[in-house]
Order: C-alpha cells, then structure tokens, then sequence
C-alpha cells in the first residue's frame, strides 16, 4: 500500500484499527472584542479520547458564525477570503492525517495527545524516572511472582525492608540517572555504620551479610531499570549482586571435631544444646528451618541398613521441580545428636534461632574463630565437609541441599583451600 493510498483509506474510513477525528468549530469564548471576530479552533480525537479539551487555534476567523456550517465543516461565504480560509482548514486536517498516517504505520500505540504535539512541533518533557518510580515498579512486578506462587511473601517482606532503607538514603525523588558510582561505595558505607534501632540487636550497626544482601538488592533494582529502558544498558555494567559479597564462612574439619569435643566437655546446658544443634545441622546440610519441621516420617532406613532423612525441597528452591525431595545420608556426627533425642523429631531441642547463636559465640572464641559466624554457617560447613572430606561431587551436593547450580555452591558456599586440594590428591592416590 503506497503513502498516498493510505490516507485515501483513511478519508474513506476503509482503515478500522484508530478512528481519527479532527473537528473545526468555532470558539465564541475567544472572541475579540475589537474586532468582533471568532476565532476557529482544532479539536483531534482519536478513539473517542480528545488530545485536549479545547484543541488549539486554527488561526482563522469569521466575523458572524452564522457563515459557518459545522456539519459540512466549511465556510458558506461566496467570497475569495473564505475560499482561503476553507483551504487552510482542509490542509491543517491532511497535515494531521499524514501524522497520523506515520504513527501507524510505526506499529507502536499512540495517543491523540501524541499526535497534537507532533503537528504543532511540541516535543514533550522528558521523563523522569526516580528511585521510588523503579522500587514501586520493582515491588510490582515481584508482587506477582508471589501471587503465582514463584516467591514468597517473606522474600518480599526482606527485599521491602531493603527499599526502605535505600529510599530512606537516597531519597525517594532521587532521578536514576544522577547516580554515580561513588554513590554506591558511599551507601555500602552508609549501611556498614547505620545502628539498629528495634529489635533484639538495638544498639548495633548490621552485619556483614546483611549489607551485601542489601548491595546486592540495590544492583538488582538498577539491573532491572535497564530491562524497563529506565536507564542504558552499558550504564554501572557490574551492578548486582555480585558488586558486594558476602564472604563465605565455615568452620574446617578441625575447627568442627574441636567444637563437638566442646559440647561433649561442656557443663553449660545451654551451649551443649546449641553445640548439638549447629553439629546436626553441619552434618545433614539443613537450615535451622528445615531442622525444626522434621517429623518422624522423615526418617527411613535403606535395606542395607543405612539411614537417610527424606524431606521435600523448600517451596522456593527451583531444584524441587526436578527433584521433589531431598535425599540426606546421616553421617556419625548427625547419628551421635539422634541418639542422644531418641531419633524422635519431638524430642528435638528448638530454642530460639537468637539464643542459640548467642551461646555460639562463646564456642566461637574458644574454638579461636574470629570471623561473624551464626546458625547459618552450618549449612556452609556442611557444603565444605562434604566436598572436602567426603569428597562428594558439586552435583550429588546440589542435590542434597536444593541449589539450583553448582555455581551457586561453587561461587556461595565452597572455599577451596589447601585442605580440599590434599584430600582430593589422597582421594586419586596422587
């Protein structure tokens, strides 16, 4: 279809995709009184939606607005000035018809509004993205992942205490494209000293890990401003989570047989319980989570005598979807803490996750570790013992504890040290 058909399509109402409307009439409102004269404006519609309320000026004008018939949309006057007029009018409505014409055939939805501004030359104001324009997007779109079940709300819960903070800094009318990269090492600064105010750790600044998750969210937020076109794609290249990471920490195999020799020694109650539960959890793989919804049925013994704790993935873990359960061999460190609570999941001690990292700290310095460890870290322990010692592959591992990839338990979890080396050369009789 050439240009020309086109808009003679368009007059003959053969297009039905848009209806354009571009309407005269006459403004009595605007009328001059000097010179009596009433000036015609030009009114577009596309769709039923008028660009704006009045249109704009026409710049022509007739005397008396009986000469004028709405309906045919001409000047009914027999005199060379009409005719003037009358052709004007007709080349203003095919100046806009061409425009619209070229909006559709770019294939990409329009506004009447558009199509005002592109007759009359106004280029309209840039927009402006800020800070609380993408988290309020970002919250949305995350939002919907929860309704379909892919995320969880405490996964929201987190990542909108994240917002919160990074709004709070940076302000939330803050444009996206001010941002600099010192910004970023000046918030990861900002975070590192910022005291909690509520809670049980009121009076201390955040941990390590929770800054780099933190970080983390920010670099997603800005990654996900470049998928919206909110900002280009070459812009801050390493934002996310990767940009702060938090350091992996796990206790060597020394550190851990030391620290089950402490609970045994121990007469504080309360630390050999926390010793016990942190050992358990080093040695099956398990979050503290996981650990407290164990049942009985999730113990089973194979025909050749070997126990294993069956147990599904967690909801969220995208390794449930091919897997469906988690298959853990309990080792001799897991049998020791089952036979001291009878393998009976009700018999297990669950205090608080604070408690017990609270008593851990005080294995921690006797055992000589300096670093931030909690609760977590065994998880960590558990990934390390296995490849390290066991020498169990990254894949059998994934499994066990529901990664998605061996990059997350590659690049997350394991730390390849010297230790590791050796007992893979003793493993190859090397």
């Amino acid at each position: 279809m050439t240009f020309n058909n086109f808009l003679t399509n368009l007059n003959n109402g053969q297009e039905d995709k848009n209806k354009l409307s571009v309407l005269f009439w006459l403004n009595n409102a605007k009328k001059s009184k000097k010179t009596k004269l009433i000036p015609f404006y030009c009114r577009i519609t596309l769709n039923g939606a008028r660009a704006t309320k009045w249109g704009f000026s026409a710049n022509i004008s007739i005397k008396n607005k009986k000469d004028w018939n709405s309906k045919l949309q001409r000047i009914m006057l027999d005199t060379e000035e009409a005719e003037l007029q009358n052709d004007r009018m007709q080349r203003i409505k095919l100046d806009i018809l061409q425009v619209f014409a070229v909006f559709e055939l770019a294939g990409k939805p329009f506004t009447s509004l558009d199509i005002h501004n592109e007759y009359l030359g106004v280029k309209p104001a840039p927009v402006v993205h800020t800070l609380q324009n993408l988290v309020d997007k970002w919250e949305e779109m995350f939002q919907k992942l929860v309704e379909l079940q892919e995320k969880s709300d405490k996964t929201l819960e987190s990542y909108q205490e994240y917002n919160i903070k990074t709004v709070t800094y940076f302000g939330s009318n803050k444009p996206l494209m001010d941002f600099t990269e010192s910004m970023w090492e000046d918030f990861r600064l900002h975070l590192r000293t910022l005291v909690i105010t509520t809670g049980r750790n009121k009076g201390q600044t955040l941990h390590t890990n929770t800054v780099a998750k933190i970080m983390g969210h920010f670099g997603t937020l800005f990654n996900y401003a470049k998928k919206l076109r909110w900002l280009p794609i070459d812009l801050y290249e390493d934002c996310g989570s990767s940009r702060i990471k938090a350091k992996t920490l796990a206790l060597t195999t020394k550190q851990l047989e030391h620290l089950i020799k402490i609970g045994v020694e121990t007469k504080n109650e309360g630390l050999k319980t926390a010793i016990d539960i942190f050992v358990f959890l080093a040695s099956t793989g398990f979050s503290y989570k996981d650990y407290c919804c164990l049942t009985a049925e999730n113990f089973t013994t194979h025909e050749d005598g070997r126990k294993y704790i069956v147990k599904e993935y967690r909801e969220k873990s995208p390794i449930a979807k091919r897997y469906g359960k988690s298959i853990v061999p309990i080792l001799k460190e897991a049998h020791a803490f089952l036979d001291k609570y009878s393998e009976n999941p009700d018999n297990f001690p669950k205090p608080d996750s604070h408690e017990v990292n609270d008593l851990l700290k005080i294995a921690w310095e006797i055992i000589g570790v300096t670093e931030e460890m909690a609760l977590k870290n065994s998880r960590h322990t558990f990934i390390n013992y296995a490849r390290s010692v066991l020498g169990l592959p990254e894949v059998a591992i994934i499994a066990i504890v529901g990664h998605s990839t061996v990059r997350t338990t590659e690049e997350s979890y394991l730390i390849r040290d010297i230790e590791m080396v050796e007992n893979d050369l003793k493993r190859a009789n090397l």
